[in-house]
């Protein structure tokens, strides 16, 4: 049966991808029109996950998903001498991974990226980057009839908190994992940085720099991703946070501490606590003054402005 699926994977291809036709003399960026001609290539675009891929190194893998009631790949690419294989599963939406992407689809992708791994008992250390070219004649290409919505790849999976939890051992769970590590050491350093009078060049910098020493997974993101995350992170947090923006944030975190303590529309003035703790007003204020937290927790930060992201 005919395929469009071929077509599909070259039209999807990045203008200059990553390629090679032997990973022991490494990787190099060519052309699209190039890199279609290697035995193998970066599947997915520098900003957006496009396919899902896995890596299984065991004989008989071609079927391997049929076993486990995974829907039928998008392509299969098989080593002829051994059996070994990448399969493939394309998005019919890709999701995005730039600055201007939100990380709720990007977590929900991580999550179906991991159970998927864990059915197929794909290798954990697969990087993700490139995949066995199913449009090369070096491998036994078996494509699929159709892309998917990450609903429906997610119908064959357990996407419990159990599976959640192990979502760092998928390429996608590390970018996920690192970005949210990242993005908090920038909450808390952004204004130091600023009020210090650093460049935003000098900031880059920085973020860049606390990125690479946390890419310490078992299998490490390419630097290329690293560079992007550490770069969406730094000029995100470099637009959106100012002296107003943290006041703003400390205000808000005093009227959630308010309603939380005396009511909604309440104020400690109105139910006037110190009544009932037997003590002066005076001495109520003086307390409250001594125990007020000067700045604001991570966590109340990320809430405020995880919406963002």
């Amino acid at each position: 049966m005919y395929s469009v699926l071929p077509s599909v994977f070259a039209n999807r291809l990045a203008r200059r991808p990553y390629c090679s036709d032997d990973l022991s003399a490494g990787l190099y960026i060519r052309s699209s029109e190039t890199a279609m001609a290697k035995r193998y290539v970066q599947h997915n675009p520098p900003h957006a996950v496009a396919w899902l891929v896995f890596d299984l190194d065991y004989p008989d893998a071609v079927d391997s998903w049929r076993a486990v009631g995974l829907p039928e790949p998008s392509f299969v690419a098989v080593k002829p001498a051994n059996g070994h294989a990448h399969v493939g599963y394309g998005l019919k939406t890709p999701v995005a991974c730039t600055d201007a992407a939100r990380m709720a689809p990007l977590r929900y992708t991580a999550a179906i990226e991991a159970a998927y791994a864990n059915s197929l008992r794909a290798d954990p250390g697969y990087a993700g980057l490139i995949t066995k070219n199913p449009l090369h004649p070096s491998w036994l290409v078996i494509w699929g009839s159709r892309l998917y919505e990450l609903a429906e790849l997610a119908a064959h999976v357990d996407l419990s908190r159990k599976q959640r939890q192990a979502t760092e051992a998928s390429p996608l769970g590390r970018n996920c994992s690192l970005f949210d590590e990242l993005r908090n050491w920038s909450y808390s350093w952004v204004l130091k940085y600023k009020y210090g009078e650093a460049s935003v060049e000098q900031w880059h910098a920085a973020v860049l720099a606390q990125a690479e020493a946390r890419n310490i997974f078992d299998t490490p993101l390419a630097l290329s991703e690293v560079k992007a995350l550490a770069r969406s992170v730094a000029k995100w947090t470099w637009r959106q946070f100012s002296g107003e923006a943290f006041a703003s944030i400390q205000s808000e975190r005093g009227k959630r501490g308010n309603i939380k303590r005396w009511g909604v529309g309440q104020s400690a003035a109105t139910v006037k606590p110190w009544e009932s703790m037997g003590i002066s007003r005076a001495t109520f204020y003086r307390r409250q003054s001594a125990s007020r937290i000067e700045t604001v927790a991570i966590s109340d930060i990320t809430a405020a402005v995880s919406g963002a992201w």
